[in-house]
């Protein structure tokens, strides 16, 4: 019911990871623990996504340029938590691994993803996210069984940053 809740927690990826591998590190594991959700342990979920990377052609100098290879921009995936070792946080063990390769370069963030059986976002309330700092935020995740919105889940001017308008004089 209250504005500007947020659900999540953000921690950076320390080293990069590869397709397949069972565990990944974070900045501080510490990032991914408050109140109410607790300390980060096994049975808890989060969201691995790197939103940089990407390589640019930047010979048209009016505007960013043309993506010449996406390298790891773009990847993310939900991973079960199988337990944590200090920065480390296992993933469960009847998992493949991580689906993609992630750099810790690409601003790769791993986000704390609640469980709700119900939510209800009443009139007055909204959630939201810390705003993308160039490093973490800019993203909302939770898994809902109900989920009821009469106020707005908002994260308008809070994520990835946009290009830059191309205006010609």
């Amino acid at each position: 019911s209250a504005p500007d809740t947020v659900v999540n927690q953000y921690a950076l990826l320390a080293t990069d990871a590869n397709a397949g591998d069972h565990s990944t590190s974070v900045t501080s594991v510490v990032n991914l623990t408050s109140e109410p959700l607790g300390v980060l342990e096994a049975g808890d979920v989060v969201l691995v996504i790197q939103v940089r990377g990407a390589t640019m052609d930047t010979t048209d100098s009016r505007a960013y340029g043309a993506v010449a290879d996406l390298g790891h921009a773009g990847h993310y995936e939900l991973a079960g938590v199988g337990g944590v070792q200090g920065n480390t946080i296992n993933l469960v063990e009847s998992c493949a691994g991580l689906m993609y390769a992630y750099t810790a370069s690409g601003g790769t963030q791993v986000v704390r993803v609640p469980r709700f059986s119900t939510v209800s976002v009443e009139a007055a309330g909204s959630i939201t996210a810390p705003a993308w700092d160039g490093m973490r935020g800019g993203v909302v995740a939770m898994l809902v069984e109900t989920l009821t919105v009469n106020g707005a889940i908002d994260l308008s001017g809070k994520g990835f940053r946009g290009g830059a308008a191309d205006v010609e004089s």
